[in-house]
This record gives C-alpha cells, sequence and structure tokens, in this order.
C-alpha cells in the first residue's frame, strides 16, 4: 500500500513538470509584456505631463525628401523638408526644430528653417534622418525619421566629366593625394546615344612590338582624353605619352592633330668625340641637334667622308628615332607625359541637350555632367 502511495506521487510530479515549465514562460511572457507597457506608459505618461504643464503638444513630419527605403543613385546630396504642429492649434508659438542624420551627425543640429540639405559620403550606405520640433523647453517626443540607402561610387568628386564635343570626351583628374591611384579601367559613359567602356593601356607604346597592357592607374597629375575618332595605331588600347612620342610622327603619313608630333629629345654633340673629324664634318653634324636626320644633298662632305658618315649614322640610329630614344631615356623620371589619349572609333555625343553619366566598374555613379548642344 505504501509502495503504490509512492507510485501515484511520483506520477503526479511527472505530469505536474511540464506544467510548471508552461507556467514559467506565461510569467516570462507577462514579465516582458509588463515591461513594455511600462514603457509604453511612461512614454504616453511623460507626453501628458507635457501636455498638462505646456498646456499643448507636439508632433513633427517629413513633408519631402527621399522616400521611405528609398536607394539613391545619382547624388551625394539630399534635401528633407519637415514642419511641426502643435495641439490645439489655437496655441500662438514660434518653433524651431532639430535634426540629426545617423552616420554623419554627433548631435543634433538646430534650426529655425524647414529644411535641410546634407552631403553624403560616397560609397554604399544605410542612413536615418531624423527630425523633431522644438517649442521652448520642450521637445516631441516622438521624432519623424526615414530611413533611405546611398549607392555611390567611392571616387565620386575625384574624376569628373569635365567637356565633350562630338570630337571627345575630357576627364577632369580631382584627386588630392600624390600616393593615391584610381584604376579607371572598366568604367563606362553613358548617353543616349550609347555607351563607352574605358579600356586597358598600354604606359610604353612601341609600334609593332607585343606589349603587355594593364589597367590604366590616374595619379594625381594626369589628364584623360577619349577620342571619337579611331586609334592612328590600330590598337584598342589607351596610350600614355612620352618625352620621345614625337619621333613616331616621322613613320606615319597620316598623324592626328590630337597627339604632340613635337615631343623629341636631341642630345648635346659631344664635341671632344668628334674633335679629329675636318671642320666641314662637325659642321655637319651639329645639325643633327635639331632633331632632323642629315641630308647628304646639303652637306655632301659628310657623305664623302667616311670617318664622318659613320659617326652620322650611328648618332641618328642611336637618338633620332623613336625607339633609339626611348632605350636611351626611359629611365628618366620625367619621361612620361601626364596624358592618356584613348580611341573609341566612335562618337556616343547626342545631338541634343542631356545627361552624361560616368560611371565605375561596379556600376556607381562616379559623375553626372550635363551637355549642352551647340548651334
Amino acid at each position: 500500500m505504501e509502495s503504490l502511495f509512492v507510485l501515484i506521487l511520483a506520477a503526479i510530479f511527472v505530469i505536474a513538470q511540464p506544467h510548471m515549465g508552461f507556467l514559467q514562460k506565461t510569467e516570462s511572457i507577462d514579465q516582458s509584456n509588463q515591461a513594455y507597457s511600462q514603457i509604453v506608459d511612461l512614454a504616453l505618461a511623460t507626453e501628458n505631463k507635457q501636455i498638462v504643464q505646456a498646456g499643448f503638444s507636439l508632433d513633427t513630419s517629413i513633408t519631402a525628401g527621399p522616400k521611405s527605403n528609398e536607394i539613391i543613385t545619382d547624388s551625394n546630396q539630399v534635401t528633407f523638408e519637415f514642419n511641426g504642429t502643435v495641439y490645439p492649434k489655437s496655441t500662438k508659438y514660434s518653433m524651431s526644430f532639430e535634426t540629426k542624420l545617423d552616420g554623419v551627425d554627433t548631435k543634433w543640429q538646430q534650426t529655425y528653417g524647414t529644411k535641410r540639405t546634407i552631403t553624403l559620403n560616397p560609397g554604399v550606405n544605410k542612413y536615418t534622418f531624423w527630425v523633431r520640433t522644438k517649442f521652448g523647453n520642450y521637445t516631441d517626443l516622438t521624432p519623424a525619421k526615414r530611413i533611405f540607402y546611398v549607392r555611390i561610387s567611392p571616387y565620386y568628386g575625384k574624376i569628373k566629366l569635365n567637356s565633350a564635343s562630338h570630337q571627345s570626351i575630357n576627364l577632369r583628374n580631382q584627386i588630392n593625394s600624390i600616393s593615391e591611384r584610381i584604376d579607371i579601367t572598366g568604367w563606362k559613359i553613358k548617353t543616349q546615344k550609347g555607351e563607352i567602356t574605358i579600356p586597358s593601356g598600354i604606359e610604353l607604346f612601341a609600334p609593332g612590338i607585343s606589349l603587355l597592357d594593364n589597367d590604366i592607374l590616374i595619379k594625381q597629375s594626369d589628364q584623360i582624353t577619349i577620342f571619337s575618332a579611331k586609334n592612328p595605331f590600330n590598337v584598342n588600347k589607351g596610350l600614355k605619352t612620352n618625352k620621345c612620342f614625337g619621333y613616331l610622327k616621322d613613320n606615319y603619313t597620316s598623324w592626328p592633330s590630337s597627339l604632340p608630333s613635337s615631343s623629341k629629345i636631341c642630345p648635346k654633340v659631344d664635341r671632344e668625340k668628334i674633335g679629329n673629324l675636318s671642320n666641314s664634318c662637325q659642321s655637319a653634324i651639329f645639325v643633327l641637334e635639331g632633331c632632323k636626320p642629315l641630308s647628304y644633298s646639303q652637306y655632301p662632305q659628310a657623305y664623302s667622308d667616311s670617318s664622318c658618315q659613320e659617326y652620322v649614322q650611328t648618332y641618328t640610329s642611336s637618338y633620332l628615332n623613336y625607339n633609339g630614344c626611348i632605350q636611351n631615356y626611359y629611365k628618366d623620371k620625367d619621361f612620361f607625359n601626364n596624358y592618356w589619349y584613348i580611341y573609341v572609333g566612335y562618337d556616343i555625343v547626342c545631338s541634343c541637350n542631356e545627361n552624361m553619366y560616368l560611371y565605375d566598374r561596379s556600376g556607381l555613379l562616379v559623375d553626372k555632367y550635363y551637355y549642352r548642344m551647340s548651334y
């Protein structure tokens, strides 16, 4: 009998155990709901206290600006407009506002206006804008807020569309740091008429020689021009000019006016090395300092003198041509010019007034330019 009584008690304990857990969970939920109700009651009580003490209540609303959860892709500036209301409306008041943008402001910004324009950080970011009405020492306890997103290139403002025509599009470099490099290969320029993708580039160009191309890295002083004409060297790459580039013109019957033609290096003749040559030969050799090969018809004495002819030929092959110039001067710190020339072979500029857009490789906006057609 005693054993049976013990078994019955054990069964009752086992059955009751889950119900005890349920009661504990229910009690926990009730406590959470009670805490939430206390917070709400406190806020309402505070607001009611304000109404009782001041005889009015405040309300704030956002009337214009980015919509809730809007994604902004075409500007790094936003403008919000807002207003405030006092209840009862018969209350005489002169109100101000406080605004705050999470991620930009560290504290509330006071204003007596009803509008605020904010410049945003480049990149892909989420923002929350807050605004609350103030009247004397009283503040709206429930600020209006608006959550929005911005997708702007981290290079926004660093490379800009500077000018455009049917012949060329110029990019303006606004890099502030001497050490910064911006990779523009793969960027796109878009118009109503079409788009251009910026290709890779050849920094040290040599016709007829297969050279490895690399992404075009722009530094602080570089300038970039994109031409609608075809590449004069039949390579679909960007080209960077150098101190020897003018020698290339000697090998081409058609030379575009856009490329430099006077960029040449003409080294001085070492007078000690020609001291043993005749005076007439020396006079002919000094002509070489003008960066042009010697015309034997004008200086026949140089042709008849084998020693003189040998010096002229050595000097000419070593210096007065593009490859020879490169070999002698490519290690100079100022060898490369600060100009990139890109030829795409087609025109994307519309014969109309329109916006042109520059996008980075991720498709994020770098710059927007309004093109006005010239009449």
